[in-house]
């Protein structure tokens, strides 16, 4: 059996039961843009609220820190992987899977080799994507234009979803929270979490945060955390509202402030079009039920000359709101809300965006108890940097669909128009099919939405 046939069944049994730690801590300091000091790796910097998270990044890399370990069991046998991404001696992000060998007894390695062999097919398999990629992050991608679709084997040893948060079903379901538990927060309790020390957070240290960010108008504090199972290699981060707060410990649903908060973050984001902020709602892609946000390298690895399929969709009705705010509904496949400015100095600007944006999200998951997921990017088409700031929001009836053979759940990446497999078995089912899919989990009538959107915002003036 090649290689490649393995890592093929490997990517379907490795969800199976597994304990997660996590390696490192980084330094929280702030760093300023200094393009000719920067550490550059793959030409790609960015950053939010004045923080260099691309440099940070780099930084953690090189001290091992965007690395787990994952010990998986089977019926009578277990082996101990550690994964993550590392910096090579060309200064080329990789990914990477190896073995942690705890004894030198072949008797037991011999008992171990199905679940050896699963594991190093991975490893193989990157080693190969590595050497046929321009880039050398061993991402394999098809494309199905304008969307894309890649392979990142090493998502499959990611942790598991809460279990407060699976569904597996194909029917509409809803975007409410369980029942919010601190105690069975991952993020406050246990191995791999953010916040936290003592007999209710649990052994060891958290994760040290990368930046603490602010928002000036409100006083507002976020944090930012590396992901240790990054879905894009050159940078992916956690946005949450600051740590230290105990209100801030809450459930995975948008408050009219933070809509507003992550809207002026997104303002921020430094070079422009540099990253994208997003967020899942319940069965929309979340897996843990604690207040964040997502935040990563722009444009994504596949379409690094084209962008994101959003970007590209026409409105079919627009309003014209104050600030020269204007709200869309997108010729999309997923039903989509978009809300667009240009920003200049003016914080009215921001705060009629994000109100408009807290509008909308109340229609998502109050009003239809729609799973949801909304996608912040800024963008410049002159040389004056004008930058315009762009919010979507697409609304839903499930988070799995049932057009790929194997049960393939969709988060932000896959609205934007990206589509994140984590197995090859997955990337063949997906190939051709992209925009289907993207209908099958939309919520439809979106004249209806959109109506409800338009009253919301007490206006019926099209543009």
């Amino acid at each position: 059996m090649t290689m490649l046939m393995l890592a093929i069944i490997t990517s379907c049994w490795l969800r199976a039961h597994y304990v997660h730690s996590f390696t490192g801590s980084a330094n929280d300091a702030r760093l300023r843009y200094d393009h000719h000091q920067l550490y550059q790796c793959d030409n790609t910097h960015y950053g939010i609220g004045g923080y260099d998270l691309s440099h940070r990044w780099i930084e953690l890399v090189q001290n091992d820190h965007v690395t787990a370990t994952t010990t998986i069991k089977d019926d009578c046998e277990s082996v101990t992987v550690r994964y993550g991404v590392r910096l090579s001696g060309g200064n080329q992000l990789l990914e990477f899977s190896e073995i942690m060998d705890d004894d030198d007894d072949d008797d037991d390695k011999s008992t171990s080799s199905i679940l050896r062999d699963r594991v190093l097919s991975i490893n193989e398999t990157l080693s190969e994507m590595q050497k046929d990629s321009q880039n050398r992050l061993a991402i394999k991608a098809v494309y199905n234009d304008p969307y894309a679709a890649q392979l990142q084997l090493v998502r499959a040893l990611r942790p598991p979803r809460s279990k407060d948060m699976s569904n597996s079903g194909y029917e509409k379901v809803s975007c409410k929270p369980p029942v919010y538990d601190a105690s069975k927060d991952s993020f406050l309790v246990g191995p791999l979490r953010l916040f936290g020390v003592g007999e209710f957070h649990g052994e060891g240290e958290p994760r040290e945060r990368t930046a603490r960010v602010s928002v000036p108008t409100n006083g507002h504090e976020w944090d930012i955390y590396h992901n240790i199972s990054p879905g894009d290699p050159r940078g992916h981060f956690l946005l949450l509202p600051a740590l230290d707060y105990e209100r801030e410990w809450r459930d995975q649903s948008l408050t009219s402030t933070d809509c507003y908060d992550v809207t002026y973050l997104a303002s921020t984001i430094e070079p422009i079009g540099s990253m994208v902020l997003s967020f899942n709602s319940v069965s929309a892609g979340a897996s843990q039920n604690h207040i964040h946000c997502h935040a990563w390298c722009n444009p994504p690895t596949p379409l690094l000359k084209k962008g994101y399929a959003v970007e590209k969709a026409s409105a079919l009705t627009s309003l014209q709101l104050r600030s020269e705010v204007t709200v869309s509904l997108l010729d999309y496949p997923c039903t989509c809300i978009k809300i667009s400015a240009y920003i200049s100095s003016s914080e009215e600007t921001l705060k009629v965006m994000g109100g408009s944006l807290s509008k909308v999200v109340q229609i998502a998951a109050q009003r239809l108890k729609a799973p949801h997921n909304v996608a912040w990017m800024n963008s410049s088409e002159d040389a004056e940097k004008i930058q315009q700031l762009a919010i979507y929001v697409f609304f839903r009836k499930a988070e799995v669909t049932d057009r790929v053979d194997s049960v393939f759940r969709l988060g932000a990446s896959e609205m934007l128009g990206v589509f994140h497999c984590s197995s090859n078995e997955q990337l063949d089912s997906i190939s051709n099919n992209m925009k289907d899919i993207l209908e099958d989990v939309s919520l439809e009538d979106s004249s209806s939405i959109w109506r409800s959107v338009c009253e919301a915002l007490d206006t019926d003036t099209p543009v």
